[in-house]
């Protein structure tokens, strides 16, 4: 199954699937992905930290100041080498079974770059055991669903603690 969880910027995304995560994993269910972590510094949005879900470690990720090389939609850069492990872990996603939540995908995934080409292989052969839950900002919904290849099974709307039930009972 394909989920999507979808809400405003900031509005408290990654801290309802820090919360599912938790609760997942103590009903042994085997949770796969990562976090963006914001970094903010003196109300200033600096970019986002990467949280790998399995080794419980943390990697610089998208900053506003990089390579000019590196990958960048707006004013953010994305760091290659963390890239690469987020590409890597959707691809490695289906091979186990669980939950893989990939924390986000966004305008750089829009223009077909970023983790966009590991979400859509890992799609084209995703076995049944293997479910994934994307998180998407409203803002970019509906652009989403016109791409071909994704089609969610169900679409959450944020509306705060009211969702933990909800997605806790797709995984009894």
């Amino acid at each position: 199954m394909v989920y999507v969880l979808s809400g405003p910027v900031h509005a408290g995304k990654t801290t309802l699937l820090k919360k599912l995560i938790s609760a997942l994993k103590k009903n042994n269910i085997a949770v796969y992905g990562y976090l963006s972590l914001s970094l903010w510094e003196d109300q200033y949005l600096k970019g986002y930290d990467f949280y790998d879900l399995k080794s419980g470690n943390t990697f610089p990720f998208i900053r506003r100041k990089g390579h000019p090389e590196w990958e960048k939609i707006g004013s953010f850069f994305f760091r290659p080498t963390t890239l690469d492990k987020a590409k890597k872990i959707i691809l490695n996603a289906g091979k186990k079974r669980g939950l893989c939540i990939v924390d986000e995908i966004g305008p750089l995934e829009l223009s077909g770059k970023g983790v966009w080409p590991a979400v859509q292989k890992a799609l084209a052969g995703k076995p049944s055991h293997m479910d994934f839950l994307f998180v998407i900002r409203e803002g970019l919904l509906d652009e989403f669903k016109e791409i071909p290849g994704f089609e969610p099974d169900e679409v959450f709307p944020l509306q705060k603690e009211s969702l933990l039930p909800i997605f806790l009972n797709l995984w009894d």
